[in-house]
């Protein structure tokens, strides 16, 4: 689902077709090097950035979808804003750590991506026969991505069709947190 370009850079990692697992997998080293090459504000296309926090979002969730937890964790703990908690979320909910994952998730508040996040589970939710991921979200009004975090910890021990979803869920989350973090380095944000 890759919703746009985004630069020359980025565009062949993003062009892979990477199953993200509920919990961490192996880094797959052939990425490395294109991962380690990647400098701001370059490799987002850009001679300057907009938002630099937003940019570093970029490369954690860069280093997130090859599974390169350390790299990932690096940037996104040092990045106190919103998106940097939410990122720093997503890595620990990956690594089996949820009750750290949801502690950065209530640090992250109403992220200015939660209204497409929340439209996008409605979305899978309708699609489904699953009455938790309906009762989640078919009456939320806001979106709550500690409650994802819960779907996920069910979903790891249930049958394939709740981890099917939860799968689908977080690859959603990954590239609507990753196209907002790119819009607002880059000053293009997605209308």
């Amino acid at each position: 689902m890759q919703p746009r370009a985004y630069s020359p850079a980025i565009d062949p990692l993003l062009a892979v077709e990477v199953a993200m697992p509920l919990k961490f997998g192996r880094a797959d080293d052939s990425f490395r090097s294109a991962l380690e090459s990647l400098t701001l504000p370059a490799a987002l296309g850009q001679r300057r950035l907009f938002d630099d926090d937003e940019a570093k979002c970029c490369l954690a969730a860069l280093w997130l979808r090859f599974d390169f937890f350390e790299q990932s964790h690096s940037i996104s703990q040092d990045i106190e804003t919103p998106s940097g908690s939410y990122w720093h979320g997503i890595l620990h909910r990956r690594e089996g750590d949820f009750w750290n994952a949801k502690y950065w998730m209530r640090r992250v508040g109403r992220h200015p991506a939660g209204p497409q996040l929340l439209a996008a589970a409605r979305k899978l939710a309708s699609q489904s026969d699953d009455r938790e991921l309906m009762k989640l979200y078919q009456s939320a009004t806001t979106w709550d991505p500690a409650l994802l975090v819960d779907f996920i910890e069910a979903s790891v021990s249930k049958p394939t069709a709740q981890q099917t979803l939860a799968l689908q869920l977080q690859d959603l989350e990954w590239w609507l947190l990753f196209d907002y973090a790119y819009g607002m380095a880059t000053g293009r944000a997605s209308t």
